[in-house]
């Protein structure tokens, strides 16, 4: 009765009469956003583990979907939890926060013996490779699950969980681990046969950080035992043995799946040049009040310095530092508005000010690191990619190319080249900036390519673009090695951890939602998928995962699509 009468009285008021153009948008982009949670709900289906317990962690799922590595999860008892508690410098968590900090910083390897000393040492002597985030974690413990039997691995404490490698067919197994102080590039067979590839006289430490499909050639580097040596990159093949790259090769990234081509980073630096450029990304290090900074300028022999700081007010001011005095509190009078940093005149005014306020020059406004990133194939020809250039992503198929360029008048670029086509800037969705963009996938193929930042992120393949839902936790997801399948999380109606696991078939662009893992429960979750897709992890790195197989009897017809 009443829709018939809705619908022939003059008196009813529709949208379109009251809202202008962009209010009217913004409802319907609203309803658009309800029916979307609905379809969520009504979408949602359980998948059935094949696999699920606890209290390990993945770290890592070879592309053929048969090999684990799994790193064994303590309790977080009463003393260490109280430990911890005592440490932190603000003590204002909540209860069941400080348990999960207390969890999370114990995972991460608080107190190691001779790690975070490490942690330390590399971040400096590597200035390309440890600044994505690659430091060394505790490993009290853990396993390599394999189809017919379990090796375990327990000889060292802590290990680079985001450089381990598994060959194609998961037999064999890369990874950079030690105890004590120690670091290894270590290759193990499938069988449990541990190698170091770098004899024990010959290098003080050493690191996985490529390899190729099969497992017969990897690279990494080495450091000396000299007081005065830099890192310096190797490859090791199974056959020819090992092999020292040039000096200023120092870093290989990637290597194609056929062992042919290796990307590597390329620089010239003794031990003052490194202590040096890293002063410009550590400075203001103890300045009162200072939630951050960087410097502008640091003189040749480091004893002076000029920078700015910013903290909890509106505005970004500066600071003039010297070995012998510290820092001068007349410098904080030259300030602008957190605003105007976007700036760059504005911003290059306030970085000369005080340069010259410190009695230092132009050329002290540069840290003289000079980075290249190469391309090098078997035989050791090199073909430089880009000066200033960044690693950001291979395609060890294609030999497909991503780094980040620097552009004076936008900053960092993610640039990606093709084998045959132009060089091109990475596609990103509407409204990120190139420079935001942190979220950055490669397919193996280099036709599938996932960008974004963490709220707003698409997939591109071929000429095709989807964008990802917004709710979407954007650094979980992951995408298959042949860029077909995309698979995320998906946050409970509280935002306060995942809840849903959100599937993406590229090619069709069909979306699906499925209940998440019962074994993994807690707020420090992320996903993992096999080269095809139709293997899925769900883990929990406090603790506890799930495993899948996803065939078409789970992923097909029976299975409401989410429109």
């Amino acid at each position: 009765m009443s829709s018939v009468w809705a619908s022939e009285s003059p008196n009813i008021i529709r949208p379109e009469d009251v809202l202008t153009e962009a209010g009217l948008a913004e409802l319907r982009q609203a309803q658009a956003s309800a029916k979307e949670k609905a379809t969520t709900k009504t979408a949602s289906k359980l998948l059935i583990p094949i696999q699920a317990q606890g209290p390990e962690h993945v770290v890592k799922l070879s592309a053929n979907g048969q090999s684990l590595l799994l790193r064994t999860i303590h309790p977080v008892t009463g003393e260490t939890a109280n430990a911890f508690a005592s440490s932190a410098s603000s003590g204002e968590s909540a209860p069941e926060e400080s348990q999960s900090a207390a969890s999370a910083g114990i995972a991460a390897g608080m107190g190691e013996p001779g790690m975070e000393e490490l942690n330390a040492t590399l971040e400096e002597l590597l200035p390309t490779a440890w600044r994505y985030g690659d430091k060394l974690s505790a490993f009290h413990g853990g396993r390599w699950l394999q189809p017919n039997r379990s090796i375990p691995l327990n000889s060292f404490t802590y290990a680079n969980l985001k450089q381990i490698f598994f060959s194609q067919n998961g037999q064999v197994l890369a990874l950079t681990a030690g105890s004590q102080g120690a670091l290894d590039a270590l290759r193990i067979s499938a069988e449990g046969h541990r190698q170091k590839l770098i004899p024990d006289d010959m290098a003080r430490l050493s690191a996985v950080t490529a390899m190729d499909a099969t497992g017969a050639t990897i690279g990494g580097w080495l450091l000396a035992k000299s007081a005065t040596a830099v890192p310096q990159g190797f490859i090791w093949h199974q056959e020819r043995g090992l092999t020292v790259l040039p000096p200023d090769q120092v870093v290989p990234r990637a290597i194609s799946a056929d062992g042919n081509e290796m990307i590597v980073d390329a620089y010239v630096a003794d031990r003052a040049l490194l202590h040096r450029h890293h002063q410009f990304s550590q400075l203001p290090a103890d300045l009162a009040g200072s939630q951050g900074g960087g410097a502008f300028a640091i003189s040749q022999d480091g004893k002076k310095a000029a920078g700015y700081t910013y903290g909890e007010s509106d505005y970004v001011r500066g600071w003039i530092w010297d070995a012998t005095h510290g820092y001068h509190p007349a410098a904080r009078a030259l300030y602008i508005s957190n605003a105007d940093t976007e700036n760059p005149d504005k911003w290059q005014a306030l970085g000369d000010q005080l340069t010259r306020l410190a009695g230092l020059s132009e050329a002290d406004q540069h840290s003289q690191l000079k980075t290249r990133l190469l391309r090098r194939d078997a035989a050791g020809q090199t073909e430089t990619v880009a000066d200033e250039g960044w690693f950001l992503g291979y395609a060890p198929l294609s030999k497909a190319l991503i780094w980040q360029a620097w552009s004076e008048e936008q900053g960092p670029i993610p640039m990606l080249s093709r084998a045959g086509q132009n060089t091109i800037q990475v596609p990103k969705p509407d409204g990120v900036k190139p420079q935001d963009l942190v979220i950055i996938q490669l397919s193996s193929d280099g036709q599938s390519l996932l960008g974004g930042n963490a709220e707003r992120q698409i997939v591109t393949r071929g000429k095709s673009q989807i964008a990802i839902p917004d709710e979407v936790f954007g650094n979980t997801l992951v995408m298959s090695a042949d860029g077909r399948i995309l698979v995320g999380t998906y946050p409970d109606e509280q935002w306060s951890k995942p809840d849903l696991i959100f599937w993406l078939d590229v090619d069709s662009g069909k979306r699906r939602y499925f209940a998440s893992c019962s074994a993994a429960s807690g707020v420090r979750q992320n996903v993992m998928l096999n080269e095809k897709g139709d293997e899925l992890i769900f883990t929990d790195e406090n603790g506890g995962y799930c495993r899948y197989h996803i065939g078409t009897n789970i992923i097909g017809a029976n299975i409401k699509d989410a429109q």
